[in-house]
């Protein structure tokens, strides 16, 4: 008759464990025996099949990128390897598992290591193989809009072991700019951010190793060879100015597809075009 409380706000991480403790499926070479009475409480819903009770039930988003994209007849491409897929779909959809209409997925397995520092140094090349896939959707231009994440930098970074997050980094880099070259070949404008840092500091200040996030500030730049753009500086509702934040990136794109924004979207654009296309 013991509570168990999973107190873990993302649910992509805690599925399995909270599975198994609640009897659903068994851990491969485990035999565990479970308490009986088990009471097992989520702090979010972590995936709706689950019969435990919710602290907090979901939120619905509406008018999501992805949605509106659907809404407005535009296809899609997500593209990640399984570390990072749920970012690319769920997240980024809302906390939707299902994928819109018009939306194409393609998952890349991430390689099968205890720890993303172990991978070497042509390993990490190799898996970026997806990024030749990505390639060949902006070679087809079927998909006026791609997404692609890249779980490298993020995974080795929480090593905190600085020669392989170097490596991971170049790699990165590397498939980047085969993106890069491929998006000015085929007249696509390339994005590139990030939600947070983590490589760019791989020692703390004791002297150790540093694992975590930082809450520096991400770059957010935009590459084209058929249109100019300069900035627009993002402003509060009382016209002061502010810092551009995550809910400035999907106004951004839709402004760079020609459509406008859903009234759910508080974010704003951050691009001015100045060549009159």
């Amino acid at each position: 008759n013991d509570t168990l409380v999973f107190f873990n706000y993302r649910a992509d991480r805690m599925r399995q464990l909270s599975a198994c403790m609640g009897g659903l499926q068994n851990l491969e070479g485990t035999n565990i025996a479970l308490p009986r009475g088990l009471r097992i409480y989520t702090m979010t819903q972590y995936k709706k099949e689950f019969p435990f009770p919710i602290l907090f039930p979901p939120v619905t988003h509406k008018n999501v990128l992805a949605e509106w994209l659907s809404v407005k007849g535009v296809k899609q491409f997500h593209c990640a390897e399984t570390e990072k897929y749920a970012h690319v779909t769920v997240f980024s959809n809302g906390g939707r598992e299902e994928p819109f209409a018009d939306e194409e997925r393609d998952l890349v397995p991430s390689p099968k290591v205890a720890t993303y520092d172990l991978e070497p140094a042509n390993e990490l090349q190799r898996k970026m193989f997806f990024v030749f896939q990505v390639i060949e959707k902006i070679t087809r231009a079927e998909h006026p809009f791609i997404m692609c994440n890249f779980a490298a930098p993020d995974m080795v970074g929480h090593t905190g072991e600085f020669g392989p997050a170097v490596i991971a980094c170049e790699a990165t880099d590397t498939a980047i700019g085969r993106i890069f070259e491929a998006c000015k070949k085929h007249g696509y404008v390339l994005l590139v951010t990030s939600d947070h840092g983590n490589a760019e500091k791989m020692i703390a200040e004791d002297g150790g190793k540093h694992t975590a996030h930082t809450c520096n500030k991400v770059p957010f730049t935009c590459s084209s060879n058929k249109h100019a753009f300069k900035k627009m500086p993002p402003t509060n509702a009382d016209g002061t100015p502010r810092d551009a934040a995550l809910r400035d990136v999907a106004p951004t794109v839709l402004f760079l597809l020609g459509l406008p924004a859903p009234p759910e979207m508080d974010g704003a654009n951050l691009l001015e075009a100045t060549d009159n296309n």
